[in-house]
């Protein structure tokens, strides 16, 4: 603590000296804008002062108009300062002022002699007000009643089209209407005296406001809000405008989010913004989607850290899509490492909705899905089954299966095991309110998805309440709360292995029921076939997970002094988790299991995160000086626990105490905790909005992660930018609105890995020993799991990017780019170590220790470009993004690599982590040719020292590998594992991009279009071990069609049992295929009812949509879909999991 304070008094202290310094060296009279009296009237003075402050006046033309100003005038530096200068100023000129709000004043001639502040009491009111009538204030005064009061009055743009549903509310009141299809209005308004101020809003454009003093027609001409200049950017801790950035920095608002057919927040993401990943390894109701943000940083977890109102917390499934305001991506150095330790990877911030002043609004949305897979496999039926079967033995010189000729079933698996479609709703209420001193947002929201399997589903309900309140000027407090509940019936067959194929290859000559069998009367398949019945399994597995959280995050925050704001926060996640899954006893034949089983698991995570930030911001003159520190802690304890029962006697009562089997509750418990302390800091230096400087600095300490020689963490951060539009010399340059060149540099730093990692751990699992002759008497004891490692330390990642903004056509279109390096070194790998060592590595507990192995880099080009505007009553948004990126290991502990990749014993070992190339390429044999006659064989053996160029059961129809090297490096006509395997793909897309297209016709019809693609990217399509072949006795595809026979010479291997020549078995470029694809993800259409026929009715908006998701995909790949997930050593493999989904559907709004 005292470190803190010492750090926190330097950084002032050194704040200070800098500002004194800076002041001594200016021109005193360009401190502030002077007004020189012999060029202007008080009305440019207000003027300038309106451009200045965003504040507006109202008064007499023809009163301001006789009167110039008699000395120079100095406007101030402060808007706090903003009411004494007018007082001042008009006490010259018989002028008053009455400030309606912090923006809105109204100016008249001076009607008594004494002060507004101390009225004289020989005041006569009447003549008050006698004498403010006379004057002509166009917008602004006249003491009169209107109550009863209708104000009438038309909404244009700036070319004069009408603006039809423009909302515009009396401030203050709950008085408030929309205009009507010609954008005309009439708003009845209580009772009250004039003047009354009308604010004025419509999408798309800035919001008004404007005093009103009498019943008149009112014209209010809207101009479109297009410049992003100005827009409130939320950053680590605070806030900027976006013109101020230095940093990278991608923002998402809610509008581009709504109506979306997607319940998780981390899906909505893709396709919205440059440099970052998305994707999706299947359609499973309520499964999690992969980030990358600017390629992969590590060969572990690589999820990038989510700040939710200002607390860390992973929004995961338990976030309802429609409580978000907007989120930020901080996708550099500069603007993640005030996070420090856990930004290696991207930061992103999420903010949730809050009330707004005006109107309670209250809001229903309900929408609605079917649900379809996209692409399903078609299976043999039972004839072409026996037949390709049967060829495929007698091709092998063995005999076919007797049973095969008298088949009297024919499955179709596909039909059985999927539900056909799935069918999901979700429905949201909230209320908000907001006043000048308190708001309140509060919703409700359901969610329910069906999947297209059998007896799979998912279910969410969410609560969420925000509030703030000014408990005075400099002091104010308020709350974020979310309790959710979800529900899910998972399922057991698809995951990163084999086990996804399964029901494609059941083979269709054995039925889905047979009565006769004891265990369900389900079908059992011949004694040949080792697999299960997929329908039967599936019922015969209930599961069900429900997860039950709360999010809670209050602070409070108090501005003791001009330009100081403290403020202290703490946020609180607890996440409890039960799952129950019952397995029956089950007969399928040859694979079989006479007990049942029951497994309970539960536990709960824990999270309590506390900062205290102080912000000082001061400005004089030109110069603008920013200052923020910090301090935060949080701790993190997860408690898991796992008990099984087997041979309960009933299926149906699931409970431990009529287990007559094993009862085990030892042999899955686990226990995480991890604490971080931190101190951080932000200066940020901007001179006449055009030279920007921030620096940031963050010292971590993560415990127990890391060991004491490497507990503590500093990352630090520079940037700078310079708007050069702002400059004298570019002031002529119509057409260009922004221009602005930055750069940065720092380092992050990563501890998303297990806690202990430096430490011996021990285990109890299968660790009794017996003592005796007869093992009756055994004990318990420990063994170790895993060897200590004291010196293991952070990974670390340096960035540095390049970046420029350009705005064209004041704002219409922006381009943003960005160059950037990012590497990351002291990469963190659990090592494998030998079985001699003592560590048995396959039970549980046990863990491979972990060392910094290596050095990887990303580097790339993002680009996001926008366009926006209106035509009459048209308008039109497009905004598109792109993403070059590469990726390579530098380095990785020598010349060691790292091998995954498993096929479930058809194929495997198909990504190899090595230095040079990416992470988790794609490694294999290279076919060269495929042999279509025992002449082709005879030659490529005679080149073969022994005779045998790669396998003794080659013959035609099988492939012919490429010969690459041998032991004295070059090729030596035997194919071999160890010198004839290369680098033959690469998991990671050289290219993404995303497009999003909105318009709209008045606000009454709106269309959108988002579009999402890959190009460069390979995918290792381990379905053809299974779809082309027969694996074992299993069913396949109808691609076995195109097999290469005699009489067609294909490019696809011949059908033969036990696949000789290792076609199917070993890892090669026939498996590798193009992953490029382009997908409609979302088409849209919506209609909202005419503004004046709800008007009548009281409601503020009604409109429905229907809407398409995934409705085309464009692709070469030849599997289900070329949307691909996977582990960072293991990505782009594709074992068959859960198909991916399109929904049709629609919804509806309701706004009152």
């Amino acid at each position: 603590m005292r470190k803190l304070v010492c750090l926190s008094i330097l950084l002032v202290l050194t704040t200070l000296h800098a500002q004194s310094q800076a002041v001594a060296r200016l021109d005193t009279r360009d401190a502030r804008e002077r007004v020189p009296s012999d060029s202007d009237s008080v009305k440019d003075v207000l003027f300038k002062i309106e451009k200045t402050f965003e504040v507006f006046f109202n008064y007499d033309d023809d009163l301001l108009n006789q009167i110039t100003l008699q000395e120079e005038v100095t406007i101030p530096e402060s808007k706090a300062d903003l009411d004494v200068f007018l007082g001042k100023l008009f006490s010259n000129y018989d002028l008053e002022y009455e400030k309606l709000t912090d923006t809105t004043y109204i100016i008249y001639r001076k009607t008594r002699k004494s002060s507004r502040s101390a009225p004289d009491k020989e005041d006569n009111p009447e003549e008050e007000q006698s004498i403010r009538e006379t004057q002509d204030i166009k917008k602004g005064l006249g003491r009169i009643d209107r109550k009863g009061t209708t104000l009438e009055g038309k909404v244009t743009d700036e070319n004069g089209e009408t603006l039809p549903g423009a909302t515009i509310i009396v401030k203050g009141t709950n008085d408030g209407t929309i205009t009507d299809i010609d954008g005309n209005f009439k708003l009845d308004i209580a009772g009250s005296t004039f003047p009354v101020v009308l604010a004025i809003s419509f999408v798309g454009y800035k919001s008004q406001e404007i005093a009103v003093t009498a019943e008149s027609f009112i014209k209010v001409t809207l101009s479109a809000d297009i410049a992003a200049l100005d827009e409130i950017v939320v950053v680590g801790y605070g806030e900027q405008k976006r013109s101020n950035l230095t940093g990278s920095i991608s923002s998402v608002k809610v509008k581009d989010l709504e109506n979306k057919p997607i319940i998780r927040l981390d899906q909505a993401l893709q396709g919205m913004s440059s440099g970052v990943f998305v994707s999706k390894g299947g359609g499973a109701p309520g499964a999690s989607p992969t980030i990358h943000i600017r390629g992969v940083g590590s060969i572990n977890n690589t999820d990038p850290l989510w700040i939710v109102d200002g607390i860390k917390m992973s929004p995961g499934n338990h976030f309802n899509l429609d409580d978000v305001e907007s989120i930020e991506i901080l996708k550099d150095a500069a603007s993640a490492a005030i996070y420090g330790a856990e930004a290696a990877h991207g930061v992103i911030l999420v903010t949730t909705k809050r009330g707004k002043e005006g109107q309670t609004q209250i809001s229903y949305k309900s929408s609605f899905a079917k649900v379809n897979p996209i692409r399903l496999p078609e299976l043999l039926g039972s004839e072409d089954f026996v037949n390709y079967k049967r060829q495929a033995r007698l091709n092998a010189g063995q005999n076919p299966e007797p049973a095969w000729d008298n088949w009297e079933y024919d499955t179709d698996w596909i039909d059985a095991y999927y539900a056909g479609s799935g069918f999901s709703h979700y429905h949201d209420f909230s209320i908000s309110k907001g006043t000048e001193r308190s708001n309140y947002y509060l919703s409700l929201g359901y969610d329910d998805e069906e999947g297209i399997l059998i007896d799979n589903s998912f279910q969410r309900f969410s609560l969420r309440f925000n509030s703030d309140f000014e408990l005075a000027k400099w002091l104010k407090i308020g709350e974020s709360i979310l309790l959710s509940r979800v529900g899910e019936n998972p399922i057991d067959n698809f995951n990163e292995d084999y086990q996804g194929s399964i029901p494609y290859r059941s083979i269709p000559i054995m039925p889905i029921y047979d009565e006769s069998n004891p265990y369900g009367g389900w079908g059992r398949a011949p004694v040949y076939f080792q697999g299960p019945n997929p329908v039967a399994s599936q019922y015969q597995q209930h599961e069900k997970q429900v997860n039950n959280r709360l999010d809670g995050n209050m602070y409070i925050q108090a501005t003791p002094l001009k330009g100081l704001t403290i403020r202290a926060r703490v946020g609180y996640n607890y996440t409890s988790f039960l799952g129950r899954a019952f397995k029956e006893a089950f007969d399928y034949g040859a694979f079989a299991n006479p007990i049942n089983s029951l497994t309970y698991s539960d536990g709960n995570y824990e999270n309590i995160t506390g900062n205290f930030v102080t912000t000082y911001e001061k400005s004089f003159g030109k110069h603008s000086f920013k200052i923020m520190g910090g301090y935060e802690a949080s701790k993190v304890e997860n408690v898991s626990y796992n008990v099984t029962a087997t041979d309960l006697p009933l299926d149906i009562a699931w409970s431990f105490n009529l287990a007559t089997g094993t009862f085990n509750t030892t042999n899955r418990q686990t226990l995480y905790e991890s604490r971080l302390l931190s101190q951080f800091g932000r200066i940020n230096y901007n001179f006449d909005d055009r030279y920007l400087l921030e620096a940031n600095v963050r010292r971590d300490a993560s415990a127990p992660i890391f060991g004491p020689k490497n507990i503590w963490g500093i990352f630090p951060s520079y940037s700078a930018a310079w708007r050069i539009s702002e400059e004298s010399f570019m002031q002529n340059v119509d057409v260009l609105s922004n221009l602005k060149v930055r750069a940065s540099t720092g380092r992050l730093g990563s501890d998303n890995i297990g806690s202990f990692i430096y430490a011996k751990t021990y285990t109890s699992q299968f660790s009794t020993y017996a003592y005796d002759a007869a093992a009756q008497n055994k004990q318990s004891g420990f063994y170790i799991s895993k060897f200590p490692n004291a010196d293991v330390k952070w990974e670390e990642v340096n960035m540095h990017n390049i970046g420029l903004d350009v705005g064209l056509f004041d704002d219409k279109i922006l381009l943003s780019a960005d160059y950037y390096i990012k590497d990351t070194k002291d990469l963190l790998y659990a090592v494998p170590i030998p079985s001699s060592s003592g560590i048995s590595t396959h039970n549980f507990d046990a863990r491979n220790p972990e060392i910094n192995v290596g050095t990887m880099r990303n580097s790339g080009l993002d680009l996001d470009l926008a366009y926006r505007d209106h035509f009459g009553v048209f308008n039109l948004k497009v905004n598109g993004n792109t993403s070059f990126m590469k990726n390579e290991v530098l380095r990785l502990n020598g010349d060691e690599y790292i091998t995954s990749g498993n096929g479930g014993g058809q194929i495997g070992g198909m990504t190899r982590t090595q230095a040079g190339m990416p992470i988790s390429s794609f490694y294999g044999y290279v076919v060269q040719q495929m042999l279509n006659s025992e002449a082709d064989v005879y030659a490529v053996n005679s080149w073969a020292p022994d005779g045998i160029y790669q396998e003794a059961g080659t013959g035609p129809g099988d492939f012919m590998y490429k010969d690459i090297s041998g032991p004295n490096g070059v090729p030596d006509g035997q194919i071999t594992a160890e010198y004839d395997r290369t680098f033959i793909g690469n998991p990671w897309p050289k290219m993404m991009y995303g497009l999003n297209i909105t318009g709209g016709y008045k606000q009454l019809i709106d269309v959108m279009l988002q579009f999402q693609g890959v190009h460069d990217v390979d995918i290792f399509n381990a379905n053809k071990a299974y779809t082309r072949n027969f694996f074992g006795d299993n069913n396949t595809t109808t691609d076995i069609f195109e097999a290469w026979t005699a009489e067609a010479h294909t490019s696809h291997p011949r059908n033969i049992a036990n696949d000789p020549n290792g076609n199917f078995g070993r890892p090669s470029t026939y498996f590798i295929e193009d992953g490029s694809y382009l997908k409609l993800r979302n088409a849209q259409i919506g209609i909202n009812m005419p503004p004046q026929m709800l008007e009548k009715m009281g409601i503020g908006k009604i409109r429905v949509y229907v809407n398409a998701n995934n409705l085309l995909t464009i692709r070469k790949y030849s599997g289900m879909d070329p949307e691909i997930a996977g582990s960072n050593v293991s990505r782009g493999v594709d074992y068959g999991l859960y198909p991916h989904t399109r929904t049709f559907g629609g919804g509806l709004e309701v706004q009152f």
